[in-house]
């Protein structure tokens, strides 16, 4: 629980320190500042001798206290007068829910974890990807863990599922494939080793990844939070931006298993 939701103190203080100052925000891209460059990171102050210029895909959240502006990109030399403007004709205000992920650094975009490393003399490249992170949250009754390769690929055993502190796995799997079903809430983790063959070298592959079944009480307390994010974005009626911050979300507390 705590590491969801102590992040409301964190966001009240950089609130209280931001609340008479303009600050910008990079949710996408990146955006120069008097030559200096910055990407997805902590809002930063911005003074009336800042001139701000972005590249042609960037998304920028500006701010003054609960006033908020979204602007999409390209940008060239926007002074801080034209983004006061903008921001005494917003109707936008960040509030309770978003409050918290517009002041923390964006993370990169919700992906399987991936492999990319050269093998054998011609420089194979192990294309290896699994659909769960270490440390995720599994937010449906039944999930199904895989992995997928562009190599030739088969099991070396089978795959173990295991309660965290049992070593004799609670079930296992000969395909490539475990299905995570009805557990209760606690810690789990799975182990498994593959086999892949490329043009001129095979290989072994071994994994374990460590993940946490929710309490139905964690679990609404998430999607609740969930919603609250989604319905505040709507003010900003930009469903790539929305899709940002909500991926954002998911992919900084682990979860996965969340229908779209």
């Amino acid at each position: 629980m705590n590491k969801i939701f102590l992040l409301t103190a964190l966001a009240l203080q950089l609130n209280t320190i931001f609340s008479q100052d303009i600050t910008v925000s990079v949710k996408k891209g990146k955006v120069i500042i008097n030559d200096k460059e910055f990407s997805n990171s902590y809002p930063k102050k911005i003074v009336k001798t800042d001139k701000i210029s972005a590249s042609t895909d960037a998304i920028l959240l500006i701010r003054k206290s609960s006033s908020a502006e979204l602007i999409k990109c390209p940008c060239t030399g926007l002074s801080f007068a034209q983004i006061s403007k903008k921001l005494r004709s917003s109707k936008a205000k960040v509030t309770t829910y978003t409050n918290v992920v517009f002041n923390k650094p964006l993370q990169s975009e919700v992906k399987a974890q991936k492999g990319g490393v050269s093998r054998g003399i011609r420089g194979e490249i192990d294309t290896f990807s699994i659909n769960i992170v270490d440390s995720a949250w599994i937010m449906n009754d039944l999930y199904r863990v895989e992995w997928h390769s562009d190599f030739e690929s088969t099991p070396v055993g089978n795959i173990g599922l295991y309660n965290q502190e049992a070593d004799t796995p609670i079930e296992e799997s000969s395909k490539k494939y475990i299905d995570l079903k009805t557990l209760k809430a606690g810690w789990y983790h799975i182990d498994f080793k593959i086999r892949q063959k490329g043009l001129t070298e095979s290989w072994n592959t071994e994994a374990s990844y460590i993940f946490y079944v929710p309490t139905l009480e964690e679990k609404e307390q998430v999607l609740m939070e969930l919603k609250g994010i989604s319905e505040e974005l709507k003010q900003f009626e930009d469903e790539e931006f929305s899709r940002i911050i909500l991926d954002s979300y998911k992919k900084e507390h682990h979860l996965v298993g969340l229908s779209e």
